[in-house]
């Protein structure tokens, strides 16, 4: 008998719409391809030293309501442009929160706030979002967190920074060392907590579409909690 050694802690998975077709739905404009060449231009010329501006990445924590970050975006273009002779400003739009241990998750994962986890309209009301912000001239950086999001995204993207935290499904120890009792507490909590995450997965398409054909898909899968 063969033992099971994959996905373990995995409780379903749900297909999420692929790249392409997100993409074809929400198509990147001459305005905002504009905006987001001249601005990656921009920063690389700033990291090899050939501008002596400063990069400023600047926004909230993370987006939780698209019109908020609209409205934080009109009052910020003016100013990129009034400071361009000293500044490089990109708009913050971060949409998961990775090291949050508990509660929300962030915009793509769960949209509407309320633990529906909708995660395929969530990655197409960032991919909206970041197309309005481009066409208003504004760049935006993000942070990568895994291989899925970055496939909806990156063509949107001017600037972005490498996520720390990411999942596995095996033993793993933490990089950052937490001597109180607070904090091993919450460890605990969010080991003990079912979470949602998106990644490519294989599935067995016989089960759902009548093939037995294996392929790789974009899926949103269901985590199950460690028993303590």
């Amino acid at each position: 008998m063969t033992r099971v050694t994959d996905n373990l802690r995995i409780r379903s998975i749900k297909a999420v719409s692929t790249p392409a077709r997100v993409k074809d739905e929400l198509p990147l404009g001459d305005a905002a391809a504009d905006t987001i060449t001249s601005a990656r231009a921009g920063i690389q010329q700033l990291l090899r030293g050939e501008d002596d501006r400063l990069l400023v990445v600047v926004g909230p924590c993370s987006i939780h309501d698209p019109e908020a970050a609209l409205e934080y975006a009109r009052r910020l273009a003016p100013l990129r442009e009034s400071l361009k002779g000293e500044l490089q400003i990109v708009m913050r739009v971060y949409f998961e929160k990775p090291r949050t241990t508990v509660g929300w998750k962030g915009l793509i994962n769960d949209p509407d706030l309320n633990d529906s986890f909708e995660i395929d309209r969530g990655l197409r009301t960032a991919r909206k979002l970041l197309l309005e912000l481009n066409g208003m001239g504004l760049p935006c950086g993000v942070e990568y967190l895994d291989l899925l999001t970055p496939q909806y995204l990156a063509d949107l993207v001017s600037w972005g920074a490498i996520g720390a935290q990411t999942g596995v499904k095996y033993g793993a120890t933490w990089t950052n060392y937490m001597p109180t009792d607070t904090d091993q507490m919450s460890v605990k909590d969010a080991a003990t907590r079912r979470r949602r995450l998106s990644a490519p997965t294989i599935q067995d398409q016989k089960r759902e579409q009548g093939s037995s054909e294996f392929s790789t898909i974009p899926g949103a899968a269901e985590e199950a909690p460690v028993t303590p």
